[in-house]
């Protein structure tokens, strides 16, 4: 049973990994917008 959940904990720990990786991206690349807008001005 504890082997498990250990794969199971380890499987949607990957999973938060890979939603967050896209999220970070799309935040960096608005700071990257912003900053190139800004700069335009």
């Amino acid at each position: 049973m504890g082997s498990k959940s250990k794969i199971k904990l380890m499987k949607s720990y990957k999973n938060i990994q890979k939603e967050a990786a896209p999220k970070k991206t799309k935040k960096e690349n608005a700071q990257d917008i912003i900053s190139k807008s800004l700069q335009k001005i």
